[in-house]
């Protein structure tokens, strides 16, 4: 990857709020949410997905559980 895709992936104001909640402490999809609602991002789980899978995708491994 290069930086620019890095950076890319990054610039979108949600996934940097949830590579923050994240380097603080492992959280899955639900976490997440329910964190984000509390700072004013109501989103769909489904969409935090797949935010979520862009920054899996770009850069080092995120730390995010799986909810069965």
């Amino acid at each position: 990857l290069t930086n620019y895709e890095i950076f890319r992936a990054l610039d979108d104001p949600i996934r940097g709020k949830i590579v923050q909640l994240l380097h603080k402490k492992q959280l899955n999809v639900e976490q997440i949410t329910r964190r984000l609602k509390k700072f004013g991002y109501k989103k769909a789980v489904t969409t935090l997905r797949h935010h979520i899978e862009i920054l899996k995708n770009s850069s080092k491994p995120l730390e995010i559980e799986e909810i069965s």
